[in-house]
Formats: structure tokens, sequence, C-alpha cells
């Protein structure tokens, strides 16, 4: 028997702060306080928001005023409050399509690669932002890290199965009299989210262009819209980790920060997958990464002069793989290589790392360091 992962949980009350911010989106003004209750109003229309969400009966207070809404807006409290939760937040949409998971379920192994997958793209999005490569290296710039770690996984969807990724995004607190696409400086948060949509429009073409033209140019110079080898490779795990025949995917963006224009969705099919597993290739085989810091152990010396320097072979981890970097040194850091080979020390030097025909080097290296293995 073959085991799922059914998730389905009931929607979470909305905030405050979040019905505020849907209620502005939506043309209401707020007009003062009445003890634990905020108004707001629309033309001749008036409704209470209650401002304690510790209290008792929060929850049902929120539930009456939704049934307020229902009946002002003519439409379903459930689809008013998933767009309350939507007014403060950007939502990344994957939607898994393929006949193993129509009823909305998935396997628990392929429900593991869905999740790391999207986990990955989003990841990957946040490098580009602050860092547009080709190739991101496997230690991560730490202000990605944080905008992944503010990322939610937010409820599935049933009818395929569809995961969705929520980022809160600050408002626009001082707006301007400039319209949305002139936002000059929106929070990282949201810098990631417009290049998620842009970089997953990019990959389509690329996959187009390359197809056509049998070159990885198409890839390579999309490397400022978002395209990587992290990108490929997440949306690879995406689509054969988890056995879907389709992924769809979007992005929406929080109303209380508005944008110029919604992206359309963008649809690639898993045979696609062999592509871009080949450009995530041959992308991190003409990679190079500046202020490497490479970390292992001295194993081959190399000199005609030591006093002038050589060069020294360093066997290290570079990217989840054991790798041999050759790297050339100075007078004064060869002496400290022989000592370090000699006594099996660990060492570190820092420098450019690049990939030529097939061989690792490390160039303009500096800060040469080395330590004893306890």
């Amino acid at each position: 028997m073959t085991s799922h992962l059914w998730l389905n949980q009931p929607m979470a009350t909305p905030s405050p702060s979040e019905i505020a911010a849907y209620l502005r989106s939506k043309g209401w003004a707020r007009d003062g306080l009445r003890g634990s209750w905020a108004v707001f109003k629309k033309g001749d229309d008036a409704i209470e928001v209650p401002q304690v969400d510790a209290a008792r009966d929060y929850s049902r207070m929120v539930g009456m005023l939704l049934q307020d809404l229902e009946q002002a807006e003519a439409r379903a409290a459930t689809l008013i409050a998933r767009d309350i939760r939507a007014a403060t937040v950007d939502t990344i949409r994957l939607s898994l399509q393929g006949s193993s998971m129509r009823d909305g379920r998935i396997p628990v192994e392929a429900g593991m690669h869905a999740y790391e997958g999207a986990r990955n793209l989003f990841l990957a999005a946040a490098c580009s932002t602050i860092d547009p490569r080709s190739v991101h290296p496997k230690r991560k710039p730490d202000r990605a890290i944080r905008v992944l770690d503010t990322a939610r996984f937010g409820q599935t969807e049933v009818g395929s199965f569809v995961m969705t990724i929520e980022t809160p995004v600050a408002p626009a607190l001082q707006p301007s009299l400039l319209p949305a696409e002139f936002d000059r400086d929106p929070p990282l948060e949201r810098q990631t989210s417009l290049l998620l949509a842009q970089a997953l429009s990019a990959t389509t073409q690329a996959i187009q262009e390359s197809a056509a033209t049998g070159n990885i140019a198409p890839f390579r110079d999309r490397a400022n819209l978002g395209v990587s080898a992290n990108l490929c490779d997440a949306l690879v795990e995406l689509l054969t980790g988890s056995g879907a025949e389709q992924l769809e995917a979007s992005v929406s963006f929080a109303t209380h920060r508005p944008v110029d224009a919604q992206p359309g969705r963008t649809i690639l099919r898993a045979d696609v997958s062999q592509t871009l597993t080949e450009a995530s290739r041959v992308l991190r085989s003409q990679a190079s990464f500046p202020d490497y810091t490479l970390e292992g152990f001295v194993v081959r010396l190399g000199s005609d002069a030591p006093g002038e320097g050589g060069t020294i072979t360093i066997t290290a981890e570079v990217e989840g793989r054991l790798r041999q970097v050759s790297v050339a040194v100075d007078g004064s850091d060869y002496e400290q290589a022989i000592e370090a080979h000699a006594e099996q020390s660990f060492v570190s030097l820092t420098g450019e790392l690049v990939v030529e025909a097939g061989r690792f080097r490390l160039l303009r290296a500096h800060d040469f360091r080395a330590r004893s293995v306890d």
C-alpha cells in the first residue's frame, strides 16, 4: 500500500493588522477607535474590527466580521478570509499536476522532494536578488537565509497538489505620488518575490532558445533575471522528485504594497527536466566564485624555486564533493604549505575559485592559514 501525506488544516484567524490592510485595499478608511474596536467606513457603511487578538472570543468576533463582509461583497466568507491573509504576504503558488496527485494527496517520499524543491526554488531567488550569478555556492549569503526564515508554507489546495509559500512584506507606509512601478526601495522579501516571478518566465524562454540553438548562452545570459543552476536544480526536484507530469507556478503580491502588474503563470512539463539538468551541469562546469574560502589539506607541492613560491594542490570539499584545487602562492605561503603538508595541518585560503578544462583553480589566493587537526 502506498503511503500518502494529507495536509488540510483550518485557516488561521487573521490578525487585526491583516484585516486592516485588506480593508484599506478595498477602499475602507479607518474612522477612529471605540474601546477595543477599530471603526472602518466606506461610504455610508461602517464595520468594527476587534483589536485584541489575544481575547478569548477573538475568533468568534472575526467570524461575525467575515459574515458582514460576505454580505457587503456578495461572496463567500472563506474567499474573503483567504484574501485577507493575502493582503500582507507575497504568495508563491506551486501546483504539481499528475495522475498520482489529482485528489490533492501525494506520496510521502514524493512530498518530501516537492517541499525541498520549493524551498530551494525560493532560496535560489533570494540568492539571485542579492548577487545575480549563474551558480550560487553551497554556502548561501546570510541575508538570503534570513529571507528564507521569514517565509512560511501555507495551506495546500485541493485539486492537484498545490503548495504555497507566503512571505510577509512590509507595507508602503508613505504612499508616493508616483505609480506602484516606481516603488524604488522595496524590502528584500518583495524583491525576491518579483525576481522569482521573472526568473520562472526567463527559464521557460531559455529552455526554448537552448533547444533551438544547442547552446548554454540563453541560460547563462539570463543570470541577471534570476536564472541559475540552483534554480534549474530546484525545478528538476519539483518535477521529477515529486513524480509530477507538470508544474504550474504563479506569484501574487501583498495588496498593501501594490505592484504595477501581476505576472502570468509559468507552466513547465516534466519533459524539460533533462534540459534543466544539463543546463545546471554546464553552468556549474563554467562557474567562478569570487571571495571563495577554500579549506582542506595540502596533498601536493611543486616549485623550482621554493623561496619565490610555487603551486600547491589542496584536497577540499567544493560544492558537496571532494576536489583537488591547484593554487599558486608566493614564497611565504609556500613555506607555510610545506610545513602544513609535513604536519598534515588543515589549511585555508581565499581567492577566486574557477573551473578551467574541468580542473579547479584558486586565483589571487591570499590569507593563507594553517591549524593542526585535533
